[in-house]
């Protein structure tokens, strides 16, 4: 009961980290009145504000209404990664910056699948040119010096820079598939474009998590 809920954070912080803590995560609805007691009661007995920073994140909407058990229009998380995999997933959470609501409908879900699948068939399209050239050898860690990707990479790094904005970082890497589409249906191919372009686009997706790669490193790691 009320104050309890409040009380148990702060006292849980408080035992577990000696302290305040660095970052305090919780959805937007738990501004008032818990995290806000949060802070009171850690005032009162710790005099420290429990946290130096706080992030809040939006709730995710199904169809236009809350979310909810009692309501019966959850969707389970799990089962929806089985049904579309990680990337396709991972691109509706990130579809809006984490502070604002998401509103989940069968709309989104197609799109981000859709999105998904132009990005992997570009990637895949890419590596094969590259292959079918001679003398050419995929490496990491290559240096970008293509002038147009330097900017697109910046715009994914000023993207992510401010506040998380992930739905802007997916429109930088929307511009490199583009870049990559037109690429590879081109006569004339620019080997060294080629590669700037596949080591953008990976490092992109890495940031993100949607690298279908270190999904399966991860998940190998996680049953181990």
């Amino acid at each position: 009961g009320r104050p309890g809920w409040h009380t148990e954070c702060v006292v849980m912080i408080n035992n577990i980290f000696d302290g305040m803590i660095d970052i305090h995560g919780g959805g937007s609805d738990l501004k008032f009145p818990h995290h806000e007691n949060e802070i009171a009661q850690s005032m009162i007995a710790f005099n420290n504000h429990i946290a130096n920073y706080w992030m809040h994140n939006g709730r995710i909407d199904f169809n236009g209404e809350k979310m909810s058990k009692s309501i019966g229009n959850t969707v389970d998380a799990k089962g929806l990664v089985k049904e579309i995999g990680h990337g396709p997933f991972r691109l509706i959470i990130l579809s809006v910056p984490y502070r604002q609501p998401l509103n989940y409908r069968e709309e989104i879900l197609n799109q981000a699948k859709t999105d998904y699948e132009k990005i992997y068939k570009a990637k895949l399209s890419l590596i094969r040119k590259l292959q079918l050239q001679k003398n050419i050898v995929l490496t990491e860690n290559v240096n970008i010096e293509s002038a147009d990707l330097v900017t697109i990479k910046e715009e994914f790094i000023n993207a992510l820079s401010s506040d998380f904005n992930t739905a802007n970082a997916i429109t930088a890497i929307i511009k490199t598939v583009k870049l990559i589409n037109t690429l590879t249906r081109q006569k004339e191919f620019d080997e060294k474009y080629g590669i700037d372009l596949l080591t953008l686009l990976n490092e992109q997706m890495w940031v993100l998590g949607i690298d279908k790669d270190i999904y399966c490193k991860i998940m190998e790691y996680l049953k181990d």
